[in-house]
Formats: structure tokens, C-alpha cells, sequence
């Protein structure tokens, strides 16, 4: 279950928030702005390997498991297969992948249901800006308005993703959305 932004040139829902759950063969199409509560935080990279070269191959995609903080053990796998793992995020990525992308995914829930949304690109400042607003609090304490800005860049159209505080939760959900986030961080692990 997961939810992204429509790129698709063909589509009508290009621009537009659009939720894709297990089973379902159409999307539903949540527009440019939605409510939800964020559960968990996760770090993530898209790596690149290098040719004998030295040049990129981006036909060949290796990502890293979802962890949570830059110590961490990271595991990278190639096709869903484990290739390696190593302690130190600096080395293991960084220094022998130099064009690997940073996402940061998001556990969000949304009318009772978990889904995965990746931050990435352009809509990271934005992300940053917005965690560094609720530093010290936990996001599943209050609801977060989640929208779309139409942006362009040369001949580029892009929606970056905005980030809002919305209302404060109620004690009981709070303590509800506590034990979703601890069961999000056993299901990642």
C-alpha cells in the first residue's frame, strides 16, 4: 500500500495524490491535498553501481533496506535479494555509490490504513523544513496536512510535496497511534 504523486504524462491524474492498495486494480485518486498521521520515519537510498570505467549504470538499481538512523546496520540488496550489509552509512553508500538518491518514506495513516510515501527530490526541503517544526515531539501526536504545489523548472513540471501541522490529537489516539508506530518499527525490522 503506498501512495505518490501521478507523473504519468497519459494520465488524468497527472498532478494529482493518488493511493494504490494491495488488491486493487484502480487507484484512488486523493487530489492535491490530504490529512493523515505520520507513524514512522524511515531512510532509504536508490544506489547506483559503477562500470569498470567509472561511469554510473542507472539501468542497474541496488537500494538499501529502510532503517532509521545513519549508524545503523544498512542492508543493500539487488533485486530483492541480500548482496551486502555493513555498519556506517558514509562508506557502505556515499564513498562507492556517488549518485545515490536519499528518499526519506513516510508511514502514514490514512482513514485506518498504513501506507508507505517517499519523500524524495524536490519535496525534501520542504520535509525537512516541516520535521525540524515538530523537533522533540513524536508526528503521531497531531495530523499532518500533506499537499501538492504545480512547479516548473526550465521545461520540467513537478509537484513537490508540502508539509503542514495540522490538529493536535486527542490523548486516546495518541496512545493508539503509540502502539501502531512501535508495530510499523517491528513490521520494518
Amino acid at each position: 500500500n503506498h501512495i505518490k504523486v501521478e507523473y504519468a504524462e497519459d494520465s488524468p491524474n497527472r498532478g494529482k495524490l493518488v493511493l494504490f492498495k494491495a488488491g486493487d486494480t484502480e487507484p484512488l485518486v486523493l487530489g492535491e491535498a490530504f490529512s493523515c498521521v505520520i507513524l514512522a520515519i524511515r531512510i532509504q537510498y536508490n544506489c547506483y553501481p559503477l562500470d569498470e570505467a567509472g561511469n554510473t549504470v542507472k539501468e542497474k538499481i541496488l537500494k538499501t533496506d529502510l532503517f532509521e538512523r545513519f549508524q545503523d546496520e544498512v542492508k543493500l540488496y539487488e533485486g530483492g535479494i541480500l548482496i551486502e550489509k555493513s555498519k556506517g552509512i558514509n562508506h557502505f553508500i556515499k564513498d562507492r555509490f556517488p549518485e545515490a538518491k536519499y528518499r526519506e518514506v513516510l508511514f502514514v495513516q490514512y482513514e485506518g490504513e498504513t501506507y508507505l510515501l517517499a519523500i524524495k527530490g524536490a519535496s525534501l526541503g520542504n520535509w525537512f523544513t516541516f520535521k525540524k517544526s515538530f523537533a522533540g515531539r513524536v508526528p503521531f501526536a497531531f495530523t499532518t496536512n500533506i499537499s501538492l504545489t504545480k512547479a516548473k523548472r526550465g521545461s520540467v513540471t513537478f509537484w513537490p510535496i508540502s508539509f503542514a501541522k495540522g490538529d493536535d490529537l486527542p490523548k486516546e489516539a495518541y496512545q493508539e497511534n503509540l502502539k501502531k508506530s512501535f508495530g510499523v518499527a517491528r513490521s520494518i525490522e
